[in-house]
C-alpha cells in the first residue's frame, strides 16, 4: 500500500505500471487476487479457467 496525503494510491500505480508494460510489449506477470471479483471473473473467464 502506497499512502500519499492521506489517500491509498497503490492502485493508480499498478495501473500505471500494467499500461507501461502494454504499451511497451513487454513480458511481465502481474498478480490478482480474490479481493476484486469482478476482475478475478473476467480474468478468468478470458482464460477459460473453471473451478
Amino acid at each position: 500500500m502506497v499512502i500519499v496525503n492521506g489517500e491509498d494510491i497503490s492502485k493508480d500505480i499498478q495501473k500505471s505500471i500494467a499500461q507501461k508494460i502494454i504499451t511497451t510489449n513487454a513480458d511481465y506477470v502481474l498478480s490478482l487476487k480474490d479481493n476484486h471479483p469482478t476482475l478475478h471473473q473476467q480474468v478468468k473467464n478470458k482464460l477459460q479457467i473453471k473451478q
